[in-house]
């Protein structure tokens, strides 16, 4: 049994002030208060960063600096306490144990990330785009290699990856098994990365000659905006426990790291006037993703120290969206910052060409699965508002005559 120490008491304290202050809840003087707060654990040096942000999340993590609060879980007692997040979030017949397929990545989500950085060695943590290939549920091992090395044969795939057979080459070591490869979207064509331009794609052969990869491009995107396969969205990878055992995940759950400190301190020091000193915390957190793959990444770059306040203020509001994919957090970040910046996030969805493709065709399908349009496509003030607070039980609506389902938070 564990229990949070008075530096995490001190870091939760520097959130609550930070919200009510974000709210305008007596802002000038809850703005200080969470400096107070924030400084104390920040000078105290009993958290820092992990050096390699995979890290954060295998399997019983439960030793790391960076972690200032988490819930730690065991499989090794039937009747104990387990985490059995893992088996919603992965993908069918993708890790040993059962798995429900239940929660995606929206595309524009992924976009983001992508758009905003590429080459960032989170993008592979925070999504699960590819994995081996399993006969089904509860396999302990993948299905055999077809040939003598693995290949994208071996393998499964989703957004913004998809499959390409050859007909004129066969896998090496394979009984005439025909080759496939992997492509992945040109995000470097788009003229906005994180909204991949349907125009682009539906051209991409007569600008980039006719092969297999270009030809395929077009084909591959109108296959994404279709309902149903559930291989369409990525997933978050956090979560993602390969080797599970039923529905039980070897993983502990972070609600509360240094990292996410970090930012919310940057927007503190943004709000009381010290920009560089914002600057240089984000700037931490950016130098320990960029060092997170096998080597060193361009990217996420270091911010410029001519930032303005209100561009710092942006930026750390979309760092915390992409810091904190996947994690119990992303509930709060999104929403942290009120309604002028919800609205900026959810524009993605609703300006996403892929998504409104979606929403076209869902429109003529019976399958349920498909990238929608928030409140079809309308984000207006009271959508807005009601999507920041936290949606009402149905056990509580079905208690109350005077509730419907329309006083619910979600919005569609």
């Amino acid at each position: 049994m564990g229990r949070a120490n008075s530096w995490a008491v001190k870091a939760f304290l520097g959130k609550v002030y930070y919200k009510m202050a974000a709210l305008g809840i007596d802002a000038a003087a809850n703005w200080q208060n969470a400096k107070n707060m924030f400084d104390a654990v920040y000078t105290s040096h009993v958290y820092s960063l992990e050096p390699k942000f995979a890290n954060l999340f295998g399997e019983y993590v439960s030793t790391s600096k960076e972690s200032i609060f988490q819930m730690n879980y065991s499989t090794g007692n039937a009747n104990g306490c387990y985490n059995r997040g893992s088996n919603r979030f992965a993908p069918q017949a993708s890790t040993s144990g059962i798995n429900w397929s239940t929660y995606r990545v929206a595309k524009f989500a992924y976009d983001m990330h992508e758009g905003t950085y590429p080459g960032d060695p989170r993008i592979d943590v925070n999504f699960l785009t590819k994995w081996r290939a399993r006969n089904g549920n509860n396999q302990a091992n993948p299905k055999p290699q077809v040939g003598t090395a693995l290949c994208a044969n071996d393998s499964v795939c989703t957004y913004p990856y998809w499959k390409i057979k050859y007909t004129d080459m066969t896998v090496p070591g394979s009984n005439n098994v025909n080759m496939e490869v992997i492509a992945k979207m040109p995000y470097a064509e788009f003229p906005n990365p994180k909204n991949p331009s349907l125009s682009v794609c539906d051209n991409y052969e007569a600008t980039h000659g006719a092969s297999p990869y270009n030809s395929s491009v077009a084909k591959a995107v109108n296959d994404f905006a279709k309902t149903g396969n559930a291989e369409k969205w990525p997933y978050f990878g956090k979560l993602y426990d390969q080797t599970q055992t039923g529905t039980m995940a070897h993983k502990n759950l972070m609600v509360y790291r240094y990292a996410e400190m970090l930012l919310l301190m940057a927007d503190v020091y943004n709000e009381l006037g010290d920009t560089p000193k914002a600057i240089s915390l984000a700037n931490e957190v950016l130098a320990r993703a960029r060092k997170s793959g096998a080597v060193s990444s361009a990217q996420p770059a270091d911010w410029s120290a001519s930032l303005t306040k209100e561009q710092v203020t942006e930026k750390l509001y979309f760092e915390r969206i992409i810091e904190l994919c996947g994690e119990p957090s992303i509930y709060d970040m999104v929403r942290i910052r009120g309604t002028v910046y919800f609205k900026k996030f959810l524009e993605l969805n609703t300006t996403h060409e892929l998504t409104i493709l979606g929403e076209k065709n869902y429109t003529s399908s019976v399958n349920n699965f498909a990238d929608r349009l928030l409140n079809n496509g309308s984000l207006t003030d009271d959508f807005l508002k009601k999507n920041l607070l936290l949606p009402i039980p149905t056990s509580e609506i079905d208690a109350n005559p005077g509730l419907t389902n329309n006083d619910n938070n979600f919005g569609y």
